[in-house]
């Protein structure tokens, strides 16, 4: 009875039109931030039943949107039964199946993050941001409107700001150099130092992630050297074959 009167009760939906607009591109990371937004929006609700747990209508709609979501982004392992006996154990289950998935995708995430990411040198980063400021000088230069200009301008702050931390994301520098280059074909009067500058930046992002590529190999250990035993060595002769005189 409770959950049916519960029905009628008007809710904001737990998910906007701009929560996808704004998910990230990728559908694991666009599925684990929709999913956390989705069920912190449930729990932060108002309305709880008896249990003090979120009304029937919140968590049905949360379980709804969660696994549609898995299904439209291709995470398997993600369901429910609509037409459970005991809509608390459902729930419960469902929630830990969430989590379980969820903890896969943060773990692969995470190792692929990693892979993403450099350490640069102290002298690596001052090599770059030479480069930036040349890129800098080279953009006030060109003919680009001041809107475009001011976005290239903000890119380019971004990646000062990404070399101040520990670790850079090399997809970044990536992204930034590829844009820097497309202007630089785009403008003939500035292509030479726009093109050198970000390719000065790529050759040192590269040679980074090779580093530590190379850091990551398995050292393999240098063959044993066989020792050589003692060359001609021949049997001792007898002593009474030496000749020598005895005691006797």
């Amino acid at each position: 009875m409770l959950h049916t009167m519960a029905m009628f009760v008007q809710m904001t939906p737990l998910l906007q039109p701009s929560d996808f607009d704004n998910a990230p591109d990728d559908d694991a990371r666009a599925f684990l931030f929709l999913e956390e937004l989705a069920r912190n929006r449930m729990y932060l609700a108002s309305e709880e039943d008896i249990n003090g747990n979120p009304i029937f209508p919140l968590r049905n709609e949360y379980m709804t949107r969660v696994s549609s979501l898995a299904e439209s982004y291709g995470i398997t392992g993600i369901d429910f039964n609509n037409n459970c006996l005991n809509f608390d154990i459902e729930f419960n289950r469902f929630i830990l199946c969430v989590d379980y998935k969820n903890t896969q995708l943060s773990a692969a995430l995470s190792k692929e993050s990693r892979k993403s990411v450099i350490a640069l040198t102290g002298p690596q980063r001052d090599k770059i941001r030479h480069h930036i400021a040349q890129i800098r000088d080279a953009i006030e230069k060109t003919n680009l409107v001041v809107k475009r200009k001011k976005s290239i301008i903000q890119r380019l702050d971004e990646l000062e700001k990404e070399l101040e931390e520990p670790s850079s994301s090399l997809k970044r520098i990536l992204i930034v150099s590829a844009m820097i280059l497309s202007i630089g074909a785009d403008s003939s009067e500035v292509a030479d130092p726009l093109g050198d500058a970000a390719i000065a930046i790529i050759r040192i992002a590269g040679e980074a992630r090779l580093e530590a590529d190379e850091q990551q190999l398995p050292r393999i250990s240098p063959p044993l050297r066989q020792i050589e035993g003692p060359k001609n060595l021949g049997r001792p002769s007898d002593v009474s074959a030496q000749g020598t005189d005895g005691p006797f």
